[in-house]
């Protein structure tokens, strides 16, 4: 895998929010589970105030050209993720 920080691939409104598909005749829609607050109240369109200050920062940034990512960092909790996906962590 190679990351490259210079090229930006714009998210879709799609990609956020995909449509669902039809349900069939006879068949019951996806529950979805919530848990804790923090998901209550991303559930309902709230989002905490510290949130919201932190992603304003980091469009800026970004639109400025300036938001810098440590790929070592990054690297690292990608690897880790993957481990705690195979249960080695």
């Amino acid at each position: 895998m190679r990351i490259a920080p210079t090229i930006l691939t714009p998210i879709t409104d799609t990609e956020r929010h995909p449509t669902p598909a039809p349900a069939s005749a006879g068949t019951a829609p996806a529950s979805v589970v919530s848990i804790g607050a923090a998901s209550a109240a991303a559930g309902a369109g709230e989002v905490p105030p510290a949130v919201s200050a932190r992603v304003d920062r980091v469009r800026e940034l970004l639109a400025r050209g300036e938001y810098v990512v440590d790929l070592d960092r990054l690297a690292a909790n990608i690897f880790d993720d993957d481990l705690a996906r195979e249960g080695r962590r």
